[in-house]
């Protein structure tokens, strides 16, 4: 009987784990949606860990050859802060734009704005065997900059 209740207490805590884990970052909106009247979004990235965390912002486009996506680094949407530190309980503003009138004209819907966490770098824990976990979110970029 024990041995059946710790096997589903374990299995609960480990189902609930990945959301408690990473349940301290907050991303709104949670799609940037870019037109010919509106060029710039802003976005709100919350940190509610404990801890101080350190983040990249990249832009992807994804591209279509021969039946499979491959992801390129964007030229013609960019992203500010392009890196950036967020204390505990602290928001930073990221805005996306668009950066070129070559995309004028047709509809986009391949991009994504990639929010990279970087790894910790503490000294205390340097010849430690440990595991450093961190996130990265996708958020999807729709360009839609058609004539009608």
């Amino acid at each position: 009987m024990k041995k059946n209740l710790y096997t589903k207490l374990f299995i609960f805590l480990i189902s609930i784990l990945p959301s408690l884990t990473y349940a301290g970052y907050n991303i709104a909106p949670v799609k940037v949606q870019l037109n010919k009247n509106k060029k710039i979004e802003t976005m709100q990235f919350t940190n509610g860990n404990n801890k101080e965390g350190r983040f990249q912002l990249i832009v992807l486009k994804q591209q279509n050859k021969n039946g499979k996506s491959t992801y390129t680094e964007a030229k013609d949407v960019i992203v500010t802060p392009g890196m950036f530190k967020l204390a505990p309980s602290q928001t930073q503003t990221i805005r996306v734009a668009i950066n070129s009138n070559t995309i004028y004209g047709k509809q986009e819907d391949g991009y994504k704005l990639v929010i990279k966490e970087l790894p910790h770098r503490d000294t205390r824990v340097a010849n430690a065997n440990f595991v450093n976990l961190v996130t990265e979110f996708r958020v999807p970029i729709s360009i839609d900059i058609s004539n009608n």
